[in-house]
């Protein structure tokens, strides 16, 4: 989260907290209390268990309107009176089948207050990290990366994965500065470019194994712990 205020599960979290829900683990209820901002990132869990876009969420809610169902609140309100939850009735109705759940290998979701970690010196001058986490075989593994002014990282190239936001500050990258919130997505086995600064900046990266949509099949290589 970047800034705000919201409710999960009973417990409030604000600006600096990192919430990992893992898959098979209810993620509910939840309330945003103020104004907020944050990132939000989702993709597959471990099991395999598809993972449906924008557009197939689109698709379901007009087959379950189709079917008589409406939406109240994040409820599925069938015609005969049945209530279902909402994702499982989208779930349903993209897939055409009943809805299946892995077995959790957590049991609840994962809060890291990111500001109560310390900053820990990398080999590379002026630039720190915060190790956040390394989850499953697959990841996704977490860290904070923060560039001190004039500071640089190198290029390199993925093997798996690799989202990056500048979390704060401004940063370089192929000639051009990019602000805080910029997103920078790589595919497994791109090739980029480093990044610098000159007024200083923080960036979230998460890595995370490619797999086949619906399988447990691997596409790609696993993260690199926490690469620089």
């Amino acid at each position: 989260m970047l800034s705000g205020e919201h409710e999960y599960a009973g417990k409030r979290f604000g600006g600096g907290w990192l919430g990992y829900f893992p898959e098979g683990v209810f993620y509910g209820p939840q309330a945003q209390l103020t104004d907020s901002a944050g990132f939000v990132m989702q993709f597959p869990g471990p099991s395999g268990s598809p993972f449906h876009s924008r557009l197939d969420t689109e698709r379901g809610r007009v087959l379950v309107r189709e079917a008589g169902g409406r939406f109240e609140d994040g409820i599925c309100v069938w015609p005969d009176g049945r209530k279902q939850d909402a994702h499982e009735a989208l779930m349903e109705a993209i897939y055409g089948k009943d809805a299946e759940y892995p077995p959790p290998a957590y049991s609840e979701q994962v809060w890291i207050n990111t500001a109560n970690m310390a900053w820990e010196p990398s080999e590379m001058p002026g630039v720190s990290v915060k190790r956040l986490g390394y989850f499953n075989l697959r990841g996704p593994a977490i860290q904070m990366i923060k560039l001190e002014p004039g500071a640089s990282i190198p290029a390199g190239t993925t093997g798996a994965f690799m989202i990056r936001y500048i979390y704060e500050g401004e940063a370089e990258y192929r000639g051009e500065v990019f602000p805080a919130v910029t997103n920078m997505y790589y595919p497994p086995q791109t090739a980029y470019e480093g990044m610098s600064t000159a007024t200083g900046a923080t960036i979230l990266s998460v890595e995370l194994q490619a797999q086949i949509p619906g399988t447990k099949i691997a596409l790609s290589e696993p993260p690199l712990p926490y690469r620089i």
